[in-house]
């Protein structure tokens, strides 16, 4: 799982941010939904990006919770999915596809 706070970066901003990062885990990486909800001045983002992976012939889905303010924003994702087979083995994606999204928002000035 991913969860990083700044408390420098509006809410908006870091929507931005996760969709860029996301997109940019691979060639492969779709971002097939998003949706936002509204409480106050607390916004909610919901980001669902799909990468397929080679090494076990699979597709891994990427939920990203981004959430804050104007002032300050958390993201979070969990990555879930591709594992193939009979018994179930995934071969490290999922941690690769979390790993991939944190150094990207990382490299994209999130922290």
């Amino acid at each position: 799982m991913v969860d990083v706070a700044s408390g420098g970066i509006g809410v908006d901003a870091a929507v931005d941010l996760a969709r860029r990062a996301l997109l940019a885990t691979g060639s492969s990486t779709e971002l097939r939904g998003e949706m936002t909800d509204l409480a106050g001045d607390h916004v909610a983002w919901v980001l669902v990006g799909e990468k397929y992976f080679l090494r076990n012939s699979s597709y891994a889905s990427l939920t990203v919770l981004v959430s804050g303010d104007a002032r300050a924003s958390r993201v979070q994702a969990l990555a879930s999915g591709a594992s193939d087979g009979i018994i179930n083995v995934g071969f490290g994606t999922v941690a690769s596809f979390e790993g991939d999204f944190e150094r990207q928002l990382a490299e994209l000035g999130y922290s």
